[in-house]
């Protein structure tokens, strides 16, 4: 985390605001969408207003979608610490990507904060914001009150108290749950409280302190020397949570926040579960002793006053809420419906449950949460929940955006205000396909499958084309030779037709990094975001007034049908180094082989999964893995993959042909299951409307402006030394030989080969 601290321009803490717009950058070509993030604090650097405009990659823009994978993600309401640097053409980008975020993670029952470079996780949201000021200079601790200023303050000092968490264990017979607290007063150091929780009997019997079935520990308010916790009866059905600690400031004290942190916590043995009651803080006892600790100074007495007014809030039913385990394996982005079986999912008449779901697009280290909205839950009652697997689930608290679903622990939570009554089950998912809402004529078609067909742009005999990009400058800074890259590359593809069919073409070599929405490169480069290993940029077209295939599109439109004709550029990180082999251990490189099989993945419509083994446990064996190490080598598709590719090329023939609004062809069968490496290349780019096939000719010590170049910034000996780094407008070379010139027009990056006559 100190490193993006440091390397970012801008660091604010603020709020996401829900309105977007995308648009298309001037330097790349490339659809962001522009998030405005509303800044209550600078931590670093300087801003002009008191709002920032963060551009994140892909959107929709006129009829045209593009998504980015592993692309970095905001959304409406979220606050956190934001790491920002200037975009290429206006506004910032998060810095590094999602490494960028500094945020509380809301459905997480261990941990309140993380910071998404490394998917660091943090206990408490208050000591990460403090770190992260410290670490810029800046001062983010709640300091106590001085008495000059208790004695000014001439407002109500109010302490409050709620029970959160609860954690029921059905095998131990156990409900722990924590008494959180906070103050309506930054500042004020806490003392000592006494708080008074009613509880049902009929889960937890009489007297249950005097029985030795409670337990109480220390949270972190509480966790200083200063500060005693126990716990008694206070009669059948209450008991008292006691925290003391001296008053006289001899012993350090907590600082309160206005925010809720934790005061203790509590585990209580049930002897049987059942819908009896709830547990609840009722109110403060004895004048509501709840104290604060006075400057040693103030008003020239030592020691505490009580609060002004004391609150409680929070309750939970205790229930035995049960789901029966799962033995199917399920497939998500195809409208597979999961029905989960069970009792007391349902406590309210409204519904304010969810689900908490692991999330695929980090391996599973956040979660992502399944309210009752109908996109996602189809009916939801006392003994029953029907799931709609879809890869759209938005994640606006956790990891932002949309993601598939995925294979792990599911957990159950029926009452909006967090219940005790949990209950989790394991379950299995296959493949995930990408699926988009289409909203045509006011009707609106949900989880629309994404399919992959060829265009007439692409291949007028149905073949889908593809290039690889051999700019000798790019291959040796990611040390490989252009040969073994173009291998690798071809059997990667090769891989995936002999899989499903989908007859991929290597047509040859180019060195345009980034081409037009009508060709797929693959190449190094930069990243738009530069922590990843590599991104797959995709480019659709919307069906804009088409009607969508189906039996009857206005009641019961086909759950499987095509949106979009799509293609798009893979591109991996330059600043990595590489290893392309077909045999042999990539060592501290990362597998070429690997990862481009991942991202064609993406390319025909995979979105990440998470594996699973027999015991529930996760799994990263999955090619749609999120992510892969240095050194770490997947080079077979496994089963459910091949389900998935096969699944696309089906539905995307489907799409193809009779009455397809898309103006696609039909996609090129392989049907003999064999797939050719050919390990040839070429110098030229394939793209002759780009560049004449000679180059442009200069003379030595020439300066000539380059037609349809804007910027010069890069110019490399064919070997790959790099001769000239900045921002001209002009060539002027002094020794004759072939060069290659990176540089920028108006609508994206460029390369161009220059001869320079003697």
């Amino acid at each position: 985390m100190e490193q993006y601290l440091s390397n970012a321009a801008l660091v604010v803490e603020g709020r996401v605001l829900d309105e977007t717009f995308a648009v298309r950058n001037p330097q790349t070509g490339s659809i962001e969408t522009v998030h405005t993030i509303f800044i209550d604090r600078i931590l670093k650097g300087s801003a002009a207003y008191n709002s920032v405009e963060v551009h994140t990659p892909g959107g929709r823009l006129d009829d045209i979608i593009e998504s980015v994978s592993h692309g970095s993600t905001l959304s409406g309401g979220q606050k956190g610490i934001y790491l920002l640097s200037p975009n290429s053409s206006s506004g910032y980008h998060l810095h590094g990507g999602n490494a960028g975020k500094i945020t509380r993670l809301k459905y997480d029952d261990d941990y309140e904060a993380i910071h998404w470079g490394e998917l660091d996780k943090y206990k408490s949201w208050r000591q990460l914001r403090e770190q992260v000021g410290e670490s810029l200079g800046v001062d983010l601790t709640i300091h106590a009150l001085t008495a000059a200023e208790l004695q000014a303050m001439n407002n109500d000092k109010e302490f409050c108290v709620k029970l959160d968490n609860p954690v029921p264990n059905i095998e131990d017979m156990t409900v722990e749950f924590d008494v959180m607290a906070k103050s309506s007063v930054p500042g004020l150091k806490f003392a000592r409280a006494e708080v008074i929780i009613d509880y049902p009997t009929g889960n937890l019997g009489d007297f249950i302190v005097d029985q030795e079935k409670i337990e109480a520990g220390k949270g972190d308010i509480t966790d200083g020397p200063a500060y005693t916790v126990a716990v008694e009866d206070k009669s059948e059905d209450q008991i008292e949570l006691s925290i003391e600690s001296p008053c006289d400031n001899s012993e350090p004290h907590y600082v309160l926040d206005t925010v809720y942190e934790k005061l203790a916590t509590l585990t209580i043995e049930v002897n049987e579960w059942g819908d009896f009651g709830t547990m609840n803080v009722n109110d403060f006892s004895v004048a509501g002793v709840a104290e604060y600790v006075n400057p040693a100074t103030f008003q020239g007495t030592p020691g505490c006053t009580e609060f002004d007014d004391l609150c409680g809030e929070g309750e939970f039913p205790i229930l035995a809420c049960d789901v029966d385990e799962l033995s199917g394996i399920y497939h998500v982005g195809v409208r597979d419906k999961l029905e989960l079986k069970g009792g007391n999912f349902d406590q309210k008449p409204n519904k304010d449950g969810y689900i908490s779901v692991p999330n695929p697009d980090n391996g599973g280290a956040t979660n992502l949460v399944l309210a009752q909205d109908s996109r996602y839950i189809d009916e939801w009652v006392s003994d029953k929940i029907v799931v709609n697997l879809s890869s759209l689930v938005e994640n606006n608290d956790i990891a932002d955006g949309a993601s598939p679903l995925a294979s792990g622990d599911w957990t159950i939570i029926h009452d909006g205000a967090v219940i005790g009554g949990r209950c989790k089950v394991n379950v299995k998912i296959d493949y995930a396909l990408e699926n988009r809402d289409e909203t045509i004529d006011n009707i609106e078609y949900l989880d629309r499958l994404t399919v992959f067909s060829s265009r007439p742009s692409m291949s007028a005999n149905g073949l889908v084309n593809y290039y690889v990009n051999n700019t000798p400058a790019t291959l040796n800074s990611a040390g490989v030779t252009e040969m073994d890259f173009i291998a690798v590359v071809q059997a990667a593809f090769c891989k995936w037709e002999e899989a499903t069919g989908i007859d991929f073409n290597y047509v040859g070599t180019t060195t345009l990094g980034k081409a037009t929405d009508n060709f797929t490169v693959v190449g190094f480069g930069p990243m738009v975001e530069a922590s990843h290993q590599a991104e797959t940029n995709r480019q659709r077209l919307g069906v804009g007034d088409c009607i969508v295939q189906g039996p009857n599109p206005d009641v019961a439109p086909d759950p499987i049908v095509g949106s979009f004709a799509q293609s798009g550029d893979i591109v991996l990180n330059i600043e990595n180094l590489w290893y392309a082999g077909l045999t042999g251990q990539p060592g501290g490189s990362l597998d070429v082989y690997t990862v481009v099989l991942h991202e064609i993945g993406h390319l025909i419509g995979h979105e990440h999964v998470i594996g699973y083994t027999a015991n529930g446990n996760y799994s990263r064996d999955p090619v749609m893995f999120y992510k892969r190490n240095v050194g770490e080598t997947v080079r077979n598709l496994e089963a459910a993959a091949i389900a998935g590719g096969n699944l696309i090329k089906q539905k995307s023939i489907e799409t193809s042909e009779d009455d397809a609004c898309i103006e696609i062809n039909s996609l090129a069968i392989n049907s003999t299951g064999n797939c050719t490496v050919t390990q040839t290349s070429s110098t030229l780019s394939p793209f002759a409307e780009k560049e004449s096939n000679l180059g442009i000719v200069l003379n030595v010590n020439q300066e000539y402006p380059i037609a349809g170049v804007a910027i010069v910034k890069k110019i490399y000996k064919m070997t790959g030394e790099l001769v000239y780094e900045g921002q001209s407008n002009t060539v002027l070379l002094s020794s004759s030989g072939v060069y290659l010139l990176e540089g920028q027009d108006r609508q994206a990056n460029i390369v161009r080969k220059i001869i320079i006559a003697q």
